[in-house]
């Protein structure tokens, strides 16, 4: 339990529950990562997510070398920087 709050939802929570519709289970999946993420190590090597330098509208363009399974969430935490506080909408676009 984070933050004292029971069952939120988590981008790994999300990611898991699509890619369970693929028959996809740990220890399959890799952990998540959020690209937009703004997060490092404080002075004392503890990690430290700050609020986000990314704003509305960055992207970022990614191209698969072969085919993959993927799956996507806008990460639904609310009780740290790490959105802002302030979880948004995610917009993918897939192109051939």
């Amino acid at each position: 339990m984070d933050y004292g709050v029971k069952d939120h939802r988590s981008c790994k929570v999300n990611c898991l529950e699509a890619l369970a519709e693929f028959n996809v289970h740990p220890p399959v999946m890799p952990e998540v990562f959020n690209i937009f993420q703004n997060s490092g190590p404080d002075a004392d090597g503890n990690l430290s997510v700050e609020e986000p330098l990314s704003k509305a509208g960055d992207y970022v363009i990614l191209r698969a070398l072969e085919d993959l399974l993927v799956a996507c969430s806008a990460c639904p935490q609310d009780f740290n920087a790490c959105n802002g506080f302030n979880p948004s909408d995610l917009m993918l676009e897939v192109y051939e």
